[in-house]
């Protein structure tokens, strides 16, 4: 079974990988509305972008979110965080061709260049983004935790409401990681016996998992098996291209919608389904996956972390603080309708979907804890639309930390470019975390 170090190692992975998967995704689409994501279908894979970074980034590309995470990622030593080391890490990172990077950033770190450590009065959560690296070094010292997410935000970003949206977010990873090791999220995994690697090597296990859940594929022969029910489904003569829709929608809305074999469906059909059912809603924009896996908003402690988290920025800004605090609200009413789609997407309504720090935050947490796995997390988050590489980016810090590396779909991993230096970050800041 898995021991201690190498739980932790696959939550730091985990983070760092499942931040850059989430901006990855949410890349193509940011600034879209979610009734625009919704028309072309969702995302549930990378792809080229269709906005502003066209013909400049393509599939599994990233932006500034993972960037400045990885400067920051790059500034600790065994002591712990060097702001001098960020602060050339950025300086460097903004020396040569900075994608993505916003204005504020922009103006902040030309400041920084001539040695004025002054940020701006902006509000967007430019340092939310990426703060996660403090929540899993600092996990075990709230203080320097506090300390570092609001000297690390004025350097860039210097408003109250930006500086809460980065402690916000350094804060609910550093319990992500706390809670994913209490709750045993390694159910479904073992690692193989006398393997020195840690959770590199761990596997899925091929056996019934639930009763009433089936048997639980490995990833690979799962895709095999969505293959298979497409090509079956599109061989079929009795279809003859006309999709009876209510019946074929029952096989797979309760299960994840990013489930190949339903989006290729629709696809194949797309011009022969009836429009009412589209009017209906049963475009799959919500994801929940099938499993046992329970939901952070159903753990006692996690409430009570989102209520400590309120708590926590009350000096800072009442107003995040309360926000804060509706996620708990809206999480409780969407409990409450089963997970409707529609109560969900009025949650988002609530919370907005913008660039500003108390609406990409809010909408962050809000993805990882409705949903009951690390993609469903992701999926949620990025087809609500918006700022959707930011949000993306801080929900996959989140799930990442909680659900860890080995959960994070393998093709999405495979995907995400220069993934072997992102996942050698993370080792480096978990093996300088196990020095200090």
């Amino acid at each position: 079974m898995v021991n201690k170090a190498q739980a932790y190692e696959d939550k730091y992975k985990g983070c760092i990988i499942g931040l850059s998967v989430g901006d990855a995704l949410g890349m193509p689409v940011e600034w879209f509305t979610r009734a625009q994501i919704e028309e072309m279908g969702g995302i549930r894979e990378y792809i080229d972008p269709i906005n502003k970074f066209k013909g400049i980034l393509k599939a599994g590309d990233y932006t500034d979110d993972t960037e400045q995470t990885l400067a920051l990622s790059n500034a600790f030593d065994k002591f712990g965080y060097s702001e001098d080391k960020f602060i050339e890490n950025l300086l460097y990172w903004y020396n040569h061709n900075p994608i993505g990077i916003g204005p504020t950033s922009s103006k902040a770190l030309e400041n920084l260049s001539k040695g004025i450590k002054k940020g701006m009065p902006s509000e967007t959560c430019g340092s939310a983004m990426r703060t996660a690296p403090l929540g899993l070094f600092y996990y075990d010292d709230l203080s320097k935790l506090v300390e570092k997410s609001i000297s690390i935000t004025k350097l860039t970003h210097n408003s109250p409401n930006a500086v809460a949206g980065a402690l916000s977010i350094s804060y609910m990873v550093s319990k992500c990681l706390i809670h994913g090791i209490a709750h045993n999220t390694y159910d479904r995994y073992r690692l193989e016996e006398g393997s020195d690697d840690g959770l590199g090597n761990m596997n899925l296990i091929k056996s019934v998992y639930e009763k009433d859940v089936g048997a639980f594929l490995s990833k690979d022969l799962e895709e095999k098996k969505e293959e298979d029910e497409y090509k079956n489904y599109k061989d079929n003569d009795n279809n003859n291209g006309n999709i009876d829709y209510d019946n074929d929608i029952s096989k797979y809305e309760h299960t994840d919608a990013s489930h190949s074999t339903y989006a290729k469906i629709i696809e194949y059909n797309k011009n022969v389904i009836n429009k009412k059912h589209m009017e209906k809603g049963y475009n799959p924009i919500v994801y929940i996956e099938e499993t046992k896996q329970k939901r952070p908003y159903q753990y006692p402690e996690f409430r009570k972390s989102i209520e400590d988290c309120s708590h926590l920025l009350i000096d800072t800004s009442i107003e995040f603080s309360e926000k804060i605090l509706d996620i708990l609200e809206i999480c409780e009413k969407v409990h409450n309708s089963n997970y409707d789609k529609k109560v969900i997407l009025e949650g988002y309504d609530k919370l907005g979907t913008g660039i500003n720090a108390i609406e990409a935050v809010p909408s962050a947490i809000f993805s990882f804890m409705i949903s009951n796995s690390f993609k469903s997390s992701l999926l949620n988050s990025i087809n609500a639309g918006g700022d959707t590489d930011s949000i993306g980016s801080m929900c996959g810090a989140l799930a990442g930390t909680y659900y860890g590396y080995n959960a994070i779909p393998k093709k999405w991993v495979n995907g995400l470019s220069n993934n072997e230096k992102i996942l050698n970050t993370a080792i480096n800041l978990y093996n300088l975390k196990v020095l200090d």
